[in-house]
C-alpha cells in the first residue's frame, strides 16, 4: 500500500469514506467534540452516532 507509514487526512461528511481510519476526529463549529475510532464512536451518545444512523437510514430506503 502506498499510505503505509503516512499521515493521510481526509475530510468527509460521509461516515463511509472514514469508518476504517484509525483516528476519526470529529469537528463541530471548528473545534474537536468527539474523536476514536469508528466503533468507538458509534457506541457513544453524539454527532457522529446519528450522522452513521442517519445514512445508513438513507441508504437503505
Amino acid at each position: 500500500n502506498n499510505f503505509n507509514n503516512k499521515t493521510l487526512l481526509i475530510v468527509s461528511h460521509r461516515v463511509s469514506c472514514v469508518r476504517h481510519a484509525d483516528k476519526i476526529i470529529v469537528l463541530e463549529n471548528g473545534k474537536i467534540v468527539q474523536k476514536g475510532t469508528h466503533n468507538e464512536l458509534i457506541s457513544k451518545e453524539g454527532f457522529y452516532k446519528e450522522l452513521n444512523a442517519k445514512q445508513n437510514s438513507e441508504v437503505n430506503k
